[in-house]
């Protein structure tokens, strides 16, 4: 037959000193003794718990962001060693692009889209506030045995702008889940027939460089004047924008620079630049490439 051996009880000590709540623990068993713990112990043991679960917390959602950003780079390393490949085997020009698409209404997810020029180009007037002149637009289609690539949602990938002499201007996709935010654009990468990285057309030495995703063989929307605002800028998941080519590019987590920055005000274009520059050039993952080979480098 089994006998109780102990018993807890709490008893109120209201003896000088050592007031408060104690818990008695009576053991009949030989050779034991009676414990008490007092509430201001019991207290602290549960801060301490407390305490440990915050900075597992912490520590476990850095890491998760560690996590997302390594993985989107590993991502494009792949997306451009590929297109290197590509372009070397096929003797062709390769586009590497960096193209925002919707995941919901909330959200926006940025595809890493491989397109092989397709020896179509087209002569438009582009209009500036200097004038108008005749330039030739390169025509690219998506390559159907490269398949493209998603990036976790969050993060994002910039590349430099030497429109300015400021450091912290950085070309960012759109997201267009934000209609009022100010629009961003679309980032690319060129391979020659040699592998070798390009910034401008090696066939014809063209500066301007669209998908075509619907394959009509025209630019949506078209360039001669149905752009709003212009011609590198994208409003809408439909958009066959220009590609802006940059030289590097940077990984970064954009959901992150959202938070500490705050988007409240990127409905203004020079402080959402700037806001982005700044969080970019301290946090974001460079992957640059060899001047002579075009390989790119973590």
């Amino acid at each position: 037959m089994n006998h109780v051996r102990s018993i807890s009880v709490f008893r109120w000590d209201d003896r000088p000193g050592r007031h408060g709540l104690n818990i008695l623990r009576w053991d009949n068993r030989p050779g034991r003794r009676s414990r008490a713990f007092t509430l201001i112990e019991l207290l602290t043991v549960i801060g301490i718990i407390a305490l440990i679960s915050s900075i597992t917390i912490m520590g476990f959602r850095a890491v998760t962001k560690d996590a997302k950003r390594s993985s989107a780079k590993n991502a494009i390393m792949a997306s451009l060693d590929t297109a290197r490949a590509y372009a070397i085997k096929n003797n062709q020009v390769v586009l590497v692009a960096f193209v925002p698409r919707f995941v919901n209404e909330t959200q926006t997810q940025i595809e890493v889209v491989t397109a092989a020029y397709t020896r179509a180009s087209r002569s438009v007037n582009v209009s500036t506030g200097a004038g108008s002149y005749n330039a030739i637009f390169d025509c690219f289609r998506p390559i159907n045995d490269t398949p493209s690539r998603r990036l976790p949602i969050g993060v994002n990938v910039a590349g430099p702008s030497y429109a300015t002499d400021e450091d912290n201007t950085w070309y960012v996709a759109s997201n267009l889940s934000k209609t009022s935010e100010e629009a961003g654009n679309v980032i690319g990468v060129m391979y020659g027939p040699d592998g070798t990285r390009r910034m401008n057309s090696p066939v014809n030495d063209s500066d301007f460089f669209w998908i075509d995703f619907n394959g009509d063989q025209r630019q949506t929307p078209d360039p001669t004047g149905q752009f709003v605002g212009s011609i590198y800028e994208m409003h809408d998941a439909t958009d066959e924008i220009c590609i802006e080519l940059v030289p590097l590019l940077s990984v970064f987590d954009e959901q992150a620079c959202r938070e500490i920055e705050g988007d409240s005000d990127w409905t203004n274009s020079a402080t959402r630049q700037a806001e982005l520059g700044d969080y970019i050039n301290k946090n974001a993952d460079r992957i640059n490439f060899n001047r002579y080979t075009g390989v790119a480098m973590k």
